[in-house]
């Protein structure tokens, strides 16, 4: 399978600049799976959440109707008003549907995330050629109790969509290895980078295979990692070394 992970800088001002960014990616790009950062068309400028998320509707309505026309998942996570609730929600969008949506479970209490989000309650995954893959957010990453629940539903690559910022960079790749090795699963997160509003975002968006190997990882500036993964290889390393089976607290 392969994949394309676009660490892109997100213009917290202007998500027109940013749907053209996407616009321009998926006019070339032809992977099987194709994911953006968390709030990968705003950042998350509060004080200005209805009016984005009305066009965030728009632009969702048009990626949708591109889908139909490609082969493919495109992972677009995007800030979405729905019955009068604000979430950060990411789409799975295959054959011009929408097959599945994660909205972020774990929002940031230091930061206030939940004056004006809602947060999630489903754990989910989405069914993808012969395998499955477990969806989380940014934040999420920090919680292996989640992770380990998309495990039990079936779950063999776990993808996080991510807008980790600069002062806590050193915590991003240890925390996604150890997801990876935990489940023996692959871990794939796209970050964003530079600046985002008050937001300054660190990048090293990374692939890692069910062993903990990185695959490919992206620097601090804007960049597409392209490669390729097996997801066969998390069945038989889960086959050699059955750490799953030994599960007993959750």
């Amino acid at each position: 399978m392969k994949i394309r992970l676009c660490q892109i800088q997100v213009d917290a001002s202007s998500p027109e600049k940013n749907f053209s960014r996407i616009r321009q990616i998926l006019t070339s790009a032809n992977e099987d799976l194709i994911v953006f950062p968390e709030a990968c068309t705003t950042g998350f400028p509060y004080r200005r959440l209805t009016s984005i998320t009305t066009a965030n509707c728009t632009f969702l309505d048009e990626i949708i109707l591109h889908s139909a026309s490609r082969a493919g998942v495109i992972l677009l996570p995007l800030l979405i008003e729905e019955n009068s609730a604000i979430y950060n929600r990411q789409h799975w969008i295959t054959g011009g549907k929408i097959a599945a949506t994660y909205d972020k479970i774990h929002l940031i209490g230091i930061l206030g995330e939940d004056r004006f989000l809602t947060r999630g309650s489903d754990i989910v995954t989405a069914p993808w050629s012969n395998h499955m893959a477990g969806l989380a957010t940014c934040y999420d990453l920090r919680f292996p109790e989640l992770f380990r629940k998309l495990i039990l539903k079936g779950a063999d690559i776990l993808t996080i969509p991510a807008m980790w910022p600069v002062e806590r960079a050193a915590h991003l790749h240890p925390l996604a290895k150890a997801r990876a090795i935990e489940n023996q699963a692959y871990v794939l997160v796209c970050n964003g980078c530079g600046p985002c509003g008050s937001m300054d975002l660190c990048g090293g968006s990374i692939a890692i295979d069910p062993k903990g190997t990185v695959i490919a990882e992206a620097g601090t500036k804007e960049e597409q990692l392209t490669f390729e993964i097996d997801p066969a290889y998390a069945a038989e390393w889960r086959k050699d070394f059955p750490v799953l089976g030994d599960i007993r607290l959750i």
